[in-house]
């Protein structure tokens, strides 16, 4: 995460390794979010990727952060389709992952 928040903000997530640059995004920044039955005043969303692609691949990444609490939500949706002549374009899923986190609870309850 890079400081100040800014809507729209963008960094390089893998400035300080060896991997390729990956930006990503301040999204929704300083909004009230209800997630899992607990409110939050003001949560900002980092976008890793959004890529909502159903022909190839899909591959959707994000988390959502509260203030004075930390993480509280975390997608990663990375899905590769079926690209052969008689199965392009229908989402047939050949493999990829479907995984997403959300806090139930922190602090002292």
């Amino acid at each position: 995460m890079t400081f100040p928040v800014l809507e729209g903000k963008r960094w390089d997530g893998n400035a300080f390794n060896i991997m390729n640059e990956e930006l990503y995004t301040f999204e929704e920044t300083f909004q009230y979010r209800d997630i899992e039955g607990e409110n939050y005043e003001s949560t900002l969303k980092i976008v890793h990727q959004d890529n909502p692609d159903s022909i190839v691949t899909t591959d959707i990444r994000n988390e959502i952060y509260a203030l004075n609490v930390g993480l509280i939500y975390k997608e990663s949706i990375i899905l590769h389709y079926c690209t052969d002549n008689e199965c392009l374009g229908n989402m047939i899923i050949e493999k990829g992952t479907d995984y997403r986190q959300a806090l139930i609870g922190y602090g002292n309850e």
